[in-house]
């Protein structure tokens, strides 16, 4: 398993044993940055199963969970966590089981509470260079748009995944014509957008980086209006980093929040 620029937080889990290694761990870094790899990295080094635990974490999964004799890896992503999750996980992580390793994934370890941060080892990956994120980038041509909007090997993956020209191309249009669109037209905007993990369309959060560089690019040619616009993506994408946050209400309220700002030109 190769895993690039995390030498420091290789180093550290290197230095253990599994009965020296911490039995809560809170793994900080964005979307992409290899969260998932390390904890692979973790379960094959201590060669102990892992089980990804973030869509049926209960009362219910902790007790069977007590009933294992084996030693498992259990990764919880803390950015789906809701009040009553985190309440389950406060029994886990206040009763630690014997054979139990815990793994909460987090972009921002300031968005988890107090009393669950208190109690994890917290482990943050390294951020990446744009020479380290080079050698992710198939076109060089792209280089520059990339390293831009990218800020992960996993964010590149993704969008490298569709023509970065079509994606680009789309937000430029949004900007042009969304004043002009009828109401139903401007939320079928939406249907490009992937909320969950459809890979036939574009990435969420990467979409929305990609609005915001293009509005930059809008306020640096001096376009009508091109600050409020600025501002008004700023805004919006700032709220994707709000937990739960359901991601196609807020691409809708944005795009009809756009659109007014266009039609009042």
């Amino acid at each position: 398993m190769t895993i690039i620029g995390q030498d420091k937080l290789l180093q550290y889990i290197n230095s253990h044993t599994l009965s020296t290694f911490p039995r809560t761990i809170m793994l900080e870094g964005d979307i992409g940055s290899g969260r998932h790899l390390i904890a692979s990295y973790i379960s094959e080094k201590f060669q102990i199963p892992q089980e990804d635990i973030s869509e049926c974490l209960s009362y219910e999964k902790i007790e069977e969970i007590t009933l294992r004799v084996t030693p498992y890896l259990y990764i919880i992503d803390s950015d789906k966590l809701t009040v009553k999750n985190e309440n389950v996980i406060l029994k886990f992580l206040e009763e630690p089981l014997k054979n139990a390793y815990i793994i909460l994934l987090c972009r921002n370890k300031y968005d988890v509470i107090e009393t669950i941060r208190n109690r994890c080892q917290i482990l943050s990956l390294n951020k990446y260079s744009n020479s380290c994120l080079k050698s992710f980038i198939d076109n060089t041509e792209d280089e520059g748009i990339i390293l831009t909007i990218c800020k992960t090997p996993g964010q590149i993956y993704k969008l490298q995944s569709h023509p970065i020209k079509d994606m680009l191309d789309l937000c430029i249009k949004i900007f042009d014509k969304i004043g002009a669109a009828s109401f139903s037209n401007t939320l079928t905007l939406s249907n490009n957008i992937a909320f969950k993990s459809e890979k036939d369309k574009y990435d969420f959060d990467l979409f929305f980086k990609a609005l915001l560089y293009i509005a930059n690019i809008r306020v640096r040619n001096n376009e009508n209006k091109s600050i409020q616009e600025y501002l008004l993506t700023s805004d919006y994408y700032n709220r994707t980093f709000i937990r739960n946050i359901d991601k196609k209400m807020l691409f809708e309220n944005y795009l009809l929040a756009l659109k007014n700002l266009r039609s009042s030109q």
